[in-house]
Order: C-alpha cells, then structure tokens, then sequence
C-alpha cells in the first residue's frame, strides 16, 4: 500500500498480513512527484507504479527510491491504470482509457524502452455492420476467434495481423475476438450496435 507514513509527509510501501502491518520501507521517497498512483506491483527488487504521467505511466524504482526504469506513454497509450507480472517475468499494463491490455517482454528492450509484444485495436469499435481487428507481433499460424458473452464461438480463421470481420450475421452485443499463435493469447471486446 502506498500512503503517508507520519505527518512528517514521508511515503512508505507498507506490507500487510492477515494479523496486521508486518513492515515498511520508504521505497519511494518523494510519491506526491507522480501524481495520482493507480496501482503498483513488486518484481525483481523494484516496484513498478502506474500513474497519470502521460509521458511515462508506468515507472520502476528501485529500494532506495531511485527511478530505474519505465514504460514510454508511447508504447500504452500515454495512460497506465494496473500493473502486473506473471510468472514468466512479461508486465501486464491495462488503460482502461482505451480498453486495452498490454503484454510487455522487458527483456527485449533496446534502451528505448521495451517492445510491445502484442496488442488489437479495432478500426470501428462500436460498429455497424463490420471491423478490421488489427494486431502486432504475433508469430506465424495465429488465428482470430469470436466469442459472444456466452462463450460460444461465432467465427475462427486465420489472422496475418489483420481481419475484417463481417458481422452482419451476428445480433447486436458485445464480443470477445481472441487472436492467439499458440504461444501468446490477446482479447479485445468489440461492440455491435
């Protein structure tokens, strides 16, 4: 948790257990720099913070308070609102500013910050009568699927890092297209009016 420690206006990271506060570090001196926090999450001795700077929405500091790396506005859409890691070390930033959800590889990174593993945006989203769903970095034999909120599958084929989805056939509702390459799996809820 992030917050005040004492009036003295020294921010803490403050760890909680079940019975109560079991510790704290000022990990980051000086919170009030960031503006509004959204979320924070811990990885390899650094906490990752998603905040409203547009220019970079998603900052790592190290123990000492020491800005060690972040992610360009660029590369999500200048807004982060949650961080996260799985277990395999890729951050998940959501913006829920643009509905999108972002699987980040820091590995890969080139001092520009890191790439983008994957993302879809939709050309038309409400749409009429039909949507390009677009999609980068996905690997050769991806395919798109379309689920209503059921779950059932309205549409499978295959994805090269675009389709136009006819959707004439399908009531008016919200969708899930899920684009996958066997490796890596990205949603993206689509409207139909």
């Amino acid at each position: 948790m992030l917050g005040p420690k004492s009036s003295g206006g020294v921010d803490v990271v403050e760890t909680f257990s079940w019975s109560g506060t079991v510790g704290t570090n000022p990990f980051i001196s000086s919170i009030q720099a960031l503006g509004t926090i959204y979320d924070c999450a811990w990885y390899a001795d650094q906490i990752w913070v998603a905040n409203d700077g547009g220019d970079s929405p998603v900052k790592a500091y190290d123990t000492s308070g020491a800005l060690v790396n972040n992610i360009p506005g660029s590369l999500v859409d200048n807004a982060a609102h949650g961080v996260d890691f799985d277990s395999d070390g890729y951050l998940w930033v959501a913006n829920n500013v643009s509905d999108k959800i972002y699987k980040l590889d820091l590995s890969q990174g080139t001092g520009e910050g890191p790439s983008v593993v994957s993302g879809l945006t939709a050309s038309s989203n409400p749409f009429m009568s039909s949507t390009v769903i677009a999609g980068e970095g996905f690997g050769p034999g991806a395919s798109i699927e379309i689920f209503d909120l059921i779950g059932r599958r309205v549409l499978s084929a295959g994805f090269d890092g675009s389709y136009c989805w006819d959707g004439e056939s399908v009531p008016a509702g919200t969708y899930m297209a899920r684009v996958s390459d066997g490796g890596l799996a990205v949603t993206l809820r689509l409207i139909k009016l």
